[in-house]
């Protein structure tokens, strides 16, 4: 990635507005489409803030009923019931 467009932010710190990313092509694909992009990114930082306070709530994410998440980290899938609650489901069934 590549950073730029650099903004003292707090006492210190600064960060960048602009990053571009470069994501490469698989090493699955033939050779000679290796070490070329395969999609660029530019992400445009609007607004940056330090320290402000934020509510736990923002962390929370309400998934839809129905919702399957996969935990690839455990291992294991999860299905949102109506009242939020998670089901066990086996891959076989995501």
């Amino acid at each position: 990635a590549l950073f730029g467009d650099w903004e003292p932010v707090a006492d210190g710190l600064w960060l960048p507005k602009r990053i571009q990313i470069a994501s490469y092509v698989s090493a699955r694909n033939p050779e000679p489409q290796w070490n070329r992009p395969d999609v660029l990114m530019e992400r445009l930082v609007e607004a940056i803030a330090v320290n402000d306070q934020v509510p736990e709530s923002i962390f929370t994410i309400a998934y839809p009923q129905g919702t399957i998440i996969r935990d690839s980290i455990n291992e294991r899938a999860y299905r949102v019931e109506e009242d939020g609650a998670t089901t066990d489901v086996t891959p076989s069934h995501t």
